[in-house]
Parts: C-alpha cells; structure tokens; sequence
C-alpha cells in the first residue's frame, strides 16, 4: 500500500508539474508568435491580430478535447505543445501576404488570399488527411495526437479565413499604421532635428536684431 500510494503521489505531482508547464508554454508560444508576426510584418497591430487568432485555436482545441471527454493527462501536455507551433502557421502567413499587399483593406486581404491562401488550405488539408489515418492506428498516443492534428487543422483554417481575414477586412491596418520602421524613422529625425531647430532660433532672431539696429540707427 505504502509504495503505491508513492506512486500515485509521484504520478499526481508530475502531472500537476507537466499542467503548469503546458501553461506557460502556450503562454510563451504566443509571446513568440507576437515577436515573429511584429518581426516580419513590422507592425504592432498585425502583430496583436495573429496573436488573437491563434489565441482561440488554441482555446477552442482544448475546449473540444475535453467535450468529448478526454482529460489532460500527460500525453495531451505533451501533444499541447506539439499542436502550438502548428496553430501559429496559418496566421502568420496570411498576415505577411496581407502586410505585403497593396492598395486598401479589401484589395490587400484579396491579394493575400490569392497568393498565400491556397498555400495555407493545402498544408491544412494535408495534416487533416494525415490525422485521419492517425485515429484509425491502435496506438493511444497516435490516436491523440491524430486529435489534436484534426482539431488544429480544423480551428487553423476556420480562424484564419472567417476570423483573422474579415477582421482585417474591416479594421486592418493601411499605410503607415501601427509601422514600426517609420515610428522609428519618426523617432530618430525628430532626435537629430530637435537640437539644431533649438540652436538656429536664437541665431536667427540675433541676426535679425543686428540688422534691425543699424536701421534705427540710420534713421
């Protein structure tokens, strides 16, 4: 009795240790992917959009699995932070295509659907196929993970198409909105122009001082 209480013990601390660390790597996940979606777009506001959209795949594929009466056990932890990386791709590709595009908001998603969009329901549709043939294998962990690859591929091009796209359609960054580049731009030629603009303006109201003197004085 006394050794398997200690493995039980063992086994509730490990799994109460690998839940708190399934946490904080989602967490971390979409620290990362708002510091890749910001790198490559150069724009906070994309950056913030694909953060929301892979937020909710994620959120929704722990949803489901637990409706249909799976528990997160060790397994599902580990499979957790297999499927992260996965939920991110589709996102962070529409919003390169679209911060790539031009014209205005309906013409940029347009585009990106045109050029990205069938590259990212291609690579959804190939892992949807793939994690058909995973639940169809007697091993519990494939059969898992074959779950979560059909929820993350399901929710992936949902989200993306019908979230991340009509959100960007209606308030999408245009122009220069939420560019980093020209913030920054911004910030460094007001720092050079600032203290020359504040040393020119007493030279020049004394240039003009001297040469109001010498009229008053010939008059």
């Amino acid at each position: 009795w006394t050794n398997d209480f200690g493995a039980m013990y063992s086994l509730y601390d490990l799994l109460v240790a690998m839940m708190s660390s399934a946490v904080q790597n989602i967490l971390i996940s979409l620290v990362v992917a708002f510091v890749v979606i910001m790198y490559s777009s150069a724009n906070w506001i994309m950056a913030l959009m694909g953060v929301a959209s892979i937020a909710m795949v994620i959120t929704s594929l722990l949803a489901v699995f637990l409706l249909i009466g799976y528990k997160i056990d060790a397994t599902a932890c580990v499979l957790i932070v297999m499927v992260i990386g996965m939920a991110i791709d589709y996102s962070v590709h529409l919003c390169h295509a679209y911060n790539e595009g031009r014209g205005d908001r309906k013409e940029k998603c347009a585009e990106a659907l045109q050029g990205t969009g069938v590259s990212v329901f291609s690579g959804a549709f190939t892992t949807f196929i793939a994690a058909i043939f995973l639940i169809l294998c007697g091993s519990l962990f494939f059969y898992k993970m074959g779950i979560f690859l059909l929820l993350v591929s399901s929710f992936g091009i949902f989200y993306a198409f019908l979230f991340l796209m009509p959100l960007l359609m209606v308030c999408g960054p245009t122009g220069h909105t939420g560019d980093l580049l020209r913030i920054c731009r911004c910030n460094r030629t007001m720092a050079i122009i600032d203290p020359v603009s504040v040393q020119e303006q007493p030279g020049a109201s004394s240039g003009s001082e001297l040469q109001a003197s010498p009229a008053s004085s010939t008059g």
